[in-house]
């Protein structure tokens, strides 16, 4: 067993201790004998814990508030605002541990780090390197952001370069295609490593290796409410778990899935570093896919997207979650007729390549139909040949995608022109082509006349 698992194992003991002292766990709890939890496997003997659950229950806990040294709190954009209070107890414990892992290799690294509003206030974590803020809210700060970029930065007597770009995927991309597009590109490159936050897909990848030439690109799969997160390297790699949070899959009977299968991430938070309210089997509403979860090798998943984005399609021997949010994005984004979302469109640098691929899915579970919605670049109705090939193209993924199923799913696609939005969900005036509910087997056998 790993040092990490021991550490997660030790910690456990002492976050189900702390939880069976307050209110709110033991009234959750009232059926659950502690004294049967004697290892993370024993966890499924506790109930979980939702999030509308802690918004109704726990969130504005009277204890909590009164001992509360700070306050974090989610973005807002998956759901409700939610609030978390931290003491300054929890925050002593977070400086002097993760203080202690600075080294003096992070001493001789810069990192630049935009500003990044899409995600709430997390709690406050010691740096690992010197940083310097950047944003990219108007076009002076986007001219400063550059100018960062070129600069020589003197800290404690040294001089650096930054070697580090930290943000959201959208800003990253802005930033590389406004060094392209003004020929600003160093030689050397200085910048070794992107930290991208949130969803990046493989067109954005592709792009970000030719603006800063081939740096190590690190995705970070976080939650604001959570202390804990994960992260993989592109291009192959998986996320893995940080060591001082414990993970669970669990399926639709809410039992916990193989390795293989896709299920919602439920997470625990460990004592001490949440004390006051910690999040004990919390259902996030992602859907990962479950890779290696072991004592050595620690917990290793592929994010498929947020549980309300999918589709549940039974196949055999796995009635789980096949078709879900980030395959069929990432498709999109090799798809040059689809649109993408632009967040920053007041820039003097068009951004309307680097959003998230205009995307909607839903599923109607009383009539067992999927909709599909997407975003194109042109007017569906004026091309017809056109969207007949992408609608060809776009129901063979599909089919891949579902292959082996034991449902013959209806499918429901509406293609929108979504050209320069800011928000796909915005676009009700736009033109749009709603094609005939068919099941999936008959639609790719004559995905030639779906558009007709």
């Amino acid at each position: 067993m790993s040092h990490s698992a021991v550490l997660r194992q030790r910690l456990l003991a002492s976050t189900l201790r702390n939880a069976a002292q307050i209110r709110f766990y033991k009234d959750l709890w009232e059926n659950v004998r502690l004294s049967d939890i004697t290892s993370v496997a024993d966890l499924p003997l506790i109930p979980t814990l939702s999030k509308s659950q802690y918004r109704s229950d726990f969130m504005f806990d009277r204890r909590s508030i009164g001992a509360a040294a700070l306050i974090t709190h989610t973005s807002g954009t998956t759901g409700d605002l939610t609030w978390r209070h931290r003491t300054s107890d929890e925050a002593a414990v977070i400086q002097h541990l993760f203080g202690l892992a600075r080294n003096e290799t992070d001493a001789e690294s810069l990192s630049l780090v935009v500003q990044y509003g899409r995600h709430g206030q997390a709690m406050p974590m010691p740096g690992a390197a010197n940083s310097f803020p950047i944003a990219l809210s108007d076009d002076t700060e986007l001219d400063q952001a550059l100018a960062a970029l070129a600069a020589t930065f003197r800290f404690k007597g040294k001089e650096l370069r930054p070697t580090v770009l930290c943000g959201g995927g959208i800003h990253l991309t802005l930033l590389g295609q406004a060094l392209q597009e003004r020929g600003l590109k160093r030689d050397p490159p200085s910048i070794r490593c992107l930290q991208v936050l949130g969803y990046t897909d493989p067109g954005r990848y592709r792009f970000l290796m030719e603006a800063f030439d081939n740096p190590l690109l690190v995705e970070n799969f976080s939650m604001a409410e959570i202390f804990g997160g994960a992260c993989k390297i592109w291009p192959n790699g998986h996320f893995v778990l940080d060591p001082h949070v414990i993970a669970e899959v669990l399926g639709e009977d809410g039992r916990q899935v193989r390795r293989g299968e896709v299920g919602e991430l439920v997470l625990t938070e460990l004592f001490p570093f949440v004390q006051m309210q910690p999040l004990i089997r919390y259902r996030t509403g992602d859907l990962v896919r479950l890779l290696i979860d072991n004592t050595d090798a620690g917990f290793h998943f592929d994010w498929m997207g947020r549980r309300e984005d999918g589709f549940l399609c039974p196949i055999p021997g796995d009635p789980l979650w096949n078709i879900a949010f980030r395959p069929l994005a990432d498709w999109l984004s090799a798809q040059p007729l689809a649109a993408r979302e632009s967040y920053i469109s007041h820039l003097d640098i068009q951004s309307c390549d680097f959003g998230s691929p205009c995307l909607k899915l839903s599923y109607n579970n009383a009539v067992g139909t999927m909709s599909i919605d997407i975003g194109l670049r042109f007017n569906p109705w004026m091309s017809r040949s056109v969207t007949n090939d992408f609608v060809g193209a776009l129901w063979g993924f599909l089919q891949e995608a579902t292959q082996g199923s034991e449902l013959d799913p209806m499918l429901s696609v509406t293609l929108v022109d979504a050209r320069d939005t800011s928000s796909f969900s915005k676009t009700t005036d736009r033109p749009r082509l709603e094609l005939a509910p068919r099941r999936l087997s008959a639609a790719v056998e004559n995905s030639s006349t779906m558009a007709v």
